[in-house]
């Protein structure tokens, strides 16, 4: 919101990521979604890429911060894409690369299903790959 003058963003808050190459964000009704892919640590790029939720609970939205949801599995996750599935499901499509350094890029992308407290759980799909 706000209808002042535009005058530039200032910092907000900062993650701690590894070679990230996408992030992706998305509002599924009152949950604020960000998704960020991670390429690789020093030493691979079999690395978990991050699952942030916006913790809102502070009337001041200033004080609002991204909080870790979930660590999923990656391979040199490069691209990602929340978005609504089925019957409204917030679903996280993520593209992994490989290792480029490594010169390996047959690797396995991933589609994620939101599953709520007291739901159940899909297949789990996978990162890694090789």
């Amino acid at each position: 919101g706000g209808g002042g003058v535009f005058e530039g963003f200032s910092l907000h808050h900062t993650i701690d990521t590894f070679g990230p190459h996408d992030a992706d964000f998305y509002s599924f009704g009152d949950r604020h979604l960000l998704f960020i892919s991670e390429d690789r640590d020093p030493t691979t790029s079999r690395i978990s890429s991050r699952l942030y939720e916006l913790d809102t609970r502070d009337a001041n939205p200033h004080m609002h911060r991204f909080v870790l949801k979930q660590a999923l599995p990656t391979d040199g996750a490069h691209a990602a894409e929340l978005f609504e599935g089925p019957n409204g499901t917030p679903m996280l499509a993520i593209a992994n690369f490989g290792d480029r350094l490594g010169q390996r890029y047959r690797a396995r992308s991933s589609i994620w299903a939101m599953v709520e407290e007291g739901g159940g759980e899909g297949d789990g799909g996978g990162g890694g790959g090789g």
